[in-house]
Formats: structure tokens, C-alpha cells, sequence
């Protein structure tokens, strides 16, 4: 299966890495739970709903290493904050295991 891979710090897309599952593989992030191929090859699926008041917090701290300071991150929040409740949180239903923390 070729997983998609994304650079952080210039907010690109780089070439899908080839990956065969063995073992136990743990594989995380924002839109994992998306990917139809990597739900079937789940054994579990874990979600972790984050309050948003932490979300904007690491937000911030994130942020803030890729060159953004906190008032520019503020005014976004609230488009990121729709988005997510879009995109992301819709795919919480896929999971086998939700983690409130």
C-alpha cells in the first residue's frame, strides 16, 4: 500500500512511501481514519477527540515552530475549527476505540 506523506515545514506533498504491513504497524494522524485501505487493514482504530480549547493550544505551539506567531494563528482557528468539524471529526465513527482527553 503507498501511504501519502506530507512535509510540515513547507506545507507540500512528497512521493506516497510503500509500505507492507507485518506485525504491528501504528499509524497516526489528522486524516488517517479517511483512507478506506488503511481502515480494512486496521486491527484497531483508535480516535482521539481532543476538547478544543487543547486543540488551539497545540495549535499554537505548533504554529509557532513553522515561523507563525499567536495572533496569526488565532485568526484562523475558527476557519480550522470548521474544517475539522467537516472533515475530521466525521470519521470518528470509524473508530473502534474514542479516546476523550
Amino acid at each position: 500500500m503507498f501511504v501519502p506523506q506530507f512535509l510540515f515545514t513547507t506545507q507540500d506533498k512528497t512521493e506516497p512511501k510503500l509500505v507492507y504491513p507485518r506485525g504491528k504497524i501504528i499509524v497516526e494522524g489528522l486524516w488517517t481514519l479517511t483512507f478506506p485501505e488503511l481502515r480494512a487493514w486496521a486491527d484497531q482504530t483508535i480516535y482521539l477527540d481532543v476538547p478544543e480549547e487543547e486543540r488551539i493550544i497545540r495549535r499554537i505551539m505548533r504554529d509557532g515552530v513553522r515561523g507563525r506567531n499567536k495572533e496569526q494563528t488565532l485568526r484562523i482557528i475558527p476557519e480550522v475549527e470548521q474544517l475539522g468539524s467537516i472533515y475530521v471529526k466525521p470519521y470518528m465513527q470509524y473508530a473502534d476505540i474514542i479516546i476523550k482527553t
